[in-house]
């Protein structure tokens, strides 16, 4: 009997885990979340590092996950709040470079992911 609950209480325990997030069924919608144009800093960089496609994918990237909860950055949001996975930028243009150095460029961008709805899911036996 004892080894029943035992078991019992493991799987219990491991459906509240599993459920916390509502991981059990990613079917989340892909939404577009930022369509716009902002200003990045390239630092230290020379004119062409700054202007290569890598870094400035890079930097769109960044700035798409700062601009919403993601799990793609380290950590879970608090229990039961929505977020983002996934997420990434897209239809990427420079539309202007000033400098000398440090350059800044003015980057038109969208960025979109995967919203999951961070449901709250009580266990109910």
């Amino acid at each position: 009997m004892k080894y029943l609950v035992l078991l019992l209480s493991i799987f219990v325990s491991g459906v509240v885990l599993a459920e916390e997030y509502n991981h059990g069924n990613h079917n989340d919608p892909y939404i577009e979340f930022f369509n716009g144009t902002e200003t990045f800093n390239c630092g230290s960089l020379s004119f062409y590092s700054c202007m290569s496609q890598t870094n400035i994918q890079s930097m769109v990237e960044s700035r798409c996950e700062s601009k919403v909860v993601t799990t793609d950055n380290g950590g879970y949001p608090p229990y039961g709040q929505a977020y983002y996975h996934g997420v990434s930028g897209f239809n990427i243009v420079v539309q202007s470079v000033t400098g000398p150095a440090p350059y800044s460029m003015q980057i038109s961008f969208k960025c979109g992911g995967l919203r999951h709805p961070g449901q709250k899911y009580e266990l109910s036996l």
